[in-house]
């Protein structure tokens, strides 16, 4: 099966955040997509043709679920490359290290149950919860970049997210995101 195959599955439709249980086979479909094709491309970026997709499988999460924890990035190909995601409760820090040049970016966020349209900025820094992840990007931190949670388990430390490129965005497409928890603190509500 091609990659390609994978907006097929998208196309099918969005299931509301709200929902618990995705149609069964739908999601069954999606996962064993995931499983056969996605698995092994740690970002997966899907052509896109100018219509609409979706993601049909979204994880509930709050704030102070991620509070405090620290991610690395699940490349698919052996580089030497290592991207961490950094939580606290108002920021993310994302730091990538090559052998050749390190880059830290540090961009406010916050979690809602709704498809983020613009930057609320209001919303940062308060325990939102839902299955989108909103972050602030650019020079001024005024674009919005955000991410459907397709999935978060703490437990088993591995979370994927999905990102919609923009239609006017320049040499990105969209994206599947994997990434495995590297270590937790108490976060930085419970260091008050």
């Amino acid at each position: 099966m091609k990659k390609n195959n994978l907006l097929f599955f998208i196309l099918l439709g969005i299931i509301s955040c709200d929902a618990q249980n995705p149609t069964t086979s739908r999601k069954n479909a999606f996962e064993n997509y995931i499983q056969q094709n996605i698995d092994s491309q740690a970002e997966e970026t899907i052509p896109s043709s100018g219509e609409t997709y979706y993601v049909i499988n979204q994880a509930q999460v709050n704030t102070t679920q991620l509070d405090g924890t620290k991610w690395e990035k699940i490349y698919s190909d052996e580089n030497d490359m290592i991207t961490t995601w950094e939580f606290t409760s108002n920021q993310i820090v994302r730091k990538t290290v090559t052998p050749s040049w390190t880059s830290d970016y540090t961009s406010p966020f916050y979690i809602t149950n709704k498809e983020p349209k613009e930057f609320d900025k209001s919303m940062v820094g308060k325990n939102g919860k839902g299955c989108y992840l909103a972050k602030c990007i650019g020079k001024d931190r005024e674009r919005l970049d955000w991410y459907t949670i397709m999935s978060f388990d703490l437990t088993n430390g591995e979370m994927t997210l999905y990102r919609k490129a923009e239609p006017d965005e320049i040499g990105g497409g969209d994206a599947i995101i994997h990434l495995k928890l590297i270590s937790k603190s108490k976060g930085s509500r419970g260091r008050r």
